[in-house]
């Protein structure tokens, strides 16, 4: 009995069933604060119609300097899911879920198409299929262009091989074609020239320069023209890449040192944070400049050794490659970030499975059912972290590095548990690391902390340190939008004169339901009641607006009646009987 179709179905089930149970855990996660309201919450995807898909595409928001990017091939699969599902998770999840099966299939396809053994494409695949580091590709919603990208291409390399075997014109118009659909997910695919010159000298025999030439003139202006674009937005953006710390110095080291981290990642992956933090530059005597070098050696010496082992030098090729767009070799705003590596690990998954195929078969089948099985329980209990966010972001904000760090991101770490945590009490302690962080002061965030832990100090009653919290922001933080909002409340019922000036101000610069509330009981308080007409107008006032948009402005009412006096309170009792009738109704 031929055992080989049995074999294959298993394996299919395996690599279709092992991502299920693995990041299974995270696919009830909610929608998260970084990213996820960013991509999801735009006004085109509310527009009747086809409106709102033509919108994306067109780009008029990248284009015109209001929205950084432009991928509207991700964007019309979170348009198709929002107009059925609107922001219900789920649906979300199980996109990505879905490009990361299709990814993994097409992992073992490409590692076959490359002339690779099938256990090798076997290995390589249930690896990839699994691995802890897909965590934030795969479980976070905004995590989507990763495993979408990645899909699109390894569609494309697949093709190109085929066309290297058996030239044809439509296969490589194809080829390219899922190339532009990849660069219009995430620009990383920018890579992907160079992934084909390693295939042309790696796989079979080799290429001469003068073909690979003629061949990738396609590839290579595509992506130089993509490259074009991806500048002309982030100018049109006004995106500005510094040096990290502002130091040559300090940027040569973490850019070199996330390196490293990204190796140790891939192979033993033992942290899996969206944010990461890094302690400061001080020299070049850093130590983790000398396990970069360490690293280079490393890696230029295993490629002479594996001089007649092109395979392994194509799989080394695939991953850096990869991770090439960032490197930092320019200045960029990221580190590090578990998602660089969702593409680059395909290249690390087929060298660990080429190492172990040398192996005697028992050996190695049980080391790769051991390292599949470690690595789908840790996948499965890390992606249940992403069920609570607040628990998803204590990790980082409570990391000693996070207040060590100069970077900005460090800063956004701490905004972050603020803005996650469940209790009064963990939320004004992130803010107060903030402030304390080195982060914090290159940081925008500043003036956030300030204004919110203000109004959250007023409203737990700790009026003096509200206060001081108040006036720092006063003296550094004038045109932010939430400080007339903060200087109303902090001052409500004690410093009627600056509340009355501050509640004006916020009305005028945002004229809503809730601020106008709060100009009309900020007057009532300081005019006092004097049972004039004016007093029944503002009366009568307040329950218009309540009634309008009573959902907005009846806790509004309801606290500042708690507050005031019995006159005062009083004075809005029609107002208080119809909010109560509201939500008895």
């Amino acid at each position: 009995m031929d055992k080989e179709p049995i074999r294959r179905a298993l394996l299919l089930f395996a690599l279709a069933i092992l991502p299920v149970l693995a990041f299974g855990p995270g696919l009830t996660s909610p929608l998260t604060h970084f990213d996820d309201p960013l991509y999801l919450e735009r006004a085109e995807y509310s527009r009747p119609g086809l409106s709102g898909l033509d919108a994306l595409w067109q780009g008029t928001r990248a284009w015109s300097g209001t929205f950084v990017e432009y991928f509207p091939l991700r964007d019309s699969v979170y348009w198709t899911i929002f107009q059925v599902f609107q922001l219900q998770p789920l649906p979300y999840h199980l996109a990505s879920l879905f490009f990361h099966i299709a990814t993994t299939f097409l992992v073992f396809a490409f590692v076959r198409k490359i002339e690779q053994p099938r256990w090798v494409s076997a290995g390589a695949a249930l690896l990839f299929a699994v691995h802890p580091i897909h965590i934030e590709s795969v479980v976070w919603v905004a995590g989507l262009k990763d495993p979408m990208y990645t899909c699109l291409l390894l569609g494309c390399l697949w093709l190109y091989c085929h066309y290297r075997q058996r030239p044809s014109a439509a296969i490589y118009a194809l080829s390219l074609l899922l190339m532009v659909a990849a660069l219009l997910v995430k620009s990383m695919a920018l890579s992907a020239p160079l992934i084909l010159v390693a295939i042309e000298r790696c796989v079979g025999r080799t290429t001469p320069w003068k073909t690979i030439a003629a061949r990738l003139a396609g590839p290579g202006l595509i992506c130089v023209l993509f490259l074009g674009q991806f500048v002309a937005l982030g100018r049109i953006n006004d995106v500005r890449s510094t040096l990290h710390q502002d130091s040559a110095m300090a940027h040569v080291v973490l850019s070199a040192w996330a390196q490293v981290a990204y190796v140790r990642q891939v192979v033993f992956p033992s942290s899996f944070r969206l944010i990461y933090c890094f302690a400061p530059v001080e020299s070049l005597a850093d130590g983790r400049l000398l396990a970069a070098v360490a690293l280079l050696v490393a890696v230029v010496a295993a490629l002479w050794v594996w001089r007649r082992r092109p395979e392994r030098q194509l799989a080394l090729a695939f991953y850096f490659a990869c991770l090439l767009p960032v490197s930092n070799l320019l200045p960029f705003s990221a580190v590090m970030a578990d998602r660089y590596l969702y593409a680059a690990s395909i290249g690390a998954c087929l060298l660990i499975a080429q190492l172990l195929a040398a192996a005697r078969e028992r050996l190695r089948n049980t080391v790769l059912a051991l390292v599949v099985l470690t690595f789908t329980a840790t996948t499965a209990l890390r992606s249940a972290v992403w069920q609570d966010e607040e628990m998803l972001w204590e990790e980082a904000d409570e990391d000693p590095v996070c207040m060590q760090d100069p970077e900005f991101p460090a800063a956004f770490v701490h905004f972050l548990r603020y803005a996650t945590a469940a209790d009064d009490e963990t939320r004004l302690s992130a803010l107060t690391r903030l402030l304390d962080s080195r982060a914090a002061a290159g940081s925008g965030l500043r003036c956030d902390a300030w204004l919110n832990g203000a109004q959250l100090l007023s409203a737990r009653g700790d009026h003096a340190r509200a206060g001081e919290w108040t006036q720092q922001a006063t003296a550094s933080c004038a045109s932010h939008r939430l400080l007339p909002q903060t200087v109303m409340l902090v001052t409500l019922h004690r410093d009627l004169t600056v509340a009355e000036y501050a509640a004006a101000k916020w009305y005028r610069l945002d004229p809503r339901p809730e601020s106008g509330l709060f100009r009309m009981l900020t007057q009532l308080e300081s005019a006092g009641i004097t049972g004039s007409a004016e007093d029944a107008s503002r009366q009568a006032g307040i329950l218009a607006v309540v009634k309008s948009a009573p959902h907005l402005t009846c806790p509004l009412l309801t606290k500042w009646a708690g507050e005031v006096g019995a006159a005062l309170k009083a004075a809005v009792s029609e107002s208080i009987d119809a909010c109560a009738a509201l939500d008895a109704h």
